[in-house]
C-alpha cells in the first residue's frame, strides 16, 4: 500500500469508526507498517481514552522489529503519563537517550510533562533546562506541570 494512502486511510478510519477493532483490523492488514501509522495508532489510542491499548501495542511492535521514533517514543511517554505509569515511563526516557533523542523537543516536552504530572519536579527541571528553544508551547506545558507537582 502506497504510504500516503496508508496515512490518509487511518485518519478517515478514525473520524469515521467508532469502533478501534476496525481500525486495528486494517492496521494488522497493513504488511509495512510505516513509522507514521504506527505513531497514529498509539497517538488515537490515548486519544480515545485507551493509553493502555497504545503501550500493547507499542509492544507488539517492538516484538515485530519495528524501531521507535522520536514520535512513536513521544506518544508512549504520554501513555505512561496518563496511566502514572513512572518505572515504565523512566524505561522509555532510557530508550530516548540510547536513541540519542535526549535533545529533541518533542520527546523533551513529553517527558517534561510525564515528570511534572508524576510529581518529580527534580527531573522535570533538569528536562526544561535542556530544551534548546523556549516556545510558547514548551512554557504552557511547563506551567501545566508545575500545577501536577503543586
Amino acid at each position: 500500500m502506497d504510504r500516503s494512502i496508508d496515512i490518509n486511510l487511518f485518519v478517515l478510519y478514525f473520524k469515521l469508526c467508532t469502533d478501534f477493532r476496525e481500525t486495528r483490523r486494517v492496521f494488522d492488514l497493513v504488511l509495512v507498517k510505516y513509522d507514521n501509522s504506527c505513531t497514529l495508532m498509539v497517538s488515537e489510542y490515548i486519544k480515545a481514552g485507551r493509553p493502555e491499548s497504545s503501550l500493547q501495542l507499542f509492544f507488539e511492535l517492538l516484538r515485530l522489529g519495528a524501531e521507535p521514533s522520536r514520535f512513536t517514543l513521544s506518544a508512549v511517554i504520554k501513555a505512561c503519563s496518563v496511566l502514572g505509569k513512572l518505572r515504565m515511563g523512566c524505561c522509555f526516557h532510557a530508550i530516548v537517550l540510547k536513541h540519542g533523542f535526549h535533545s529533541d523537543n518533542v520527546i523533551l516536552i513529553a517527558l517534561i510533562e510525564f515528570y511534572g504530572r508524576n510529581g518529580q519536579l527534580n527531573e522535570m527541571c533538569q528536562l526544561f533546562d535542556e530544551l534548546r528553544e523556549l516556545g510558547a508551547i514548551c512554557l504552557v506545558c511547563v506551567r501545566k506541570c508545575l500545577g501536577f507537582c503543586i
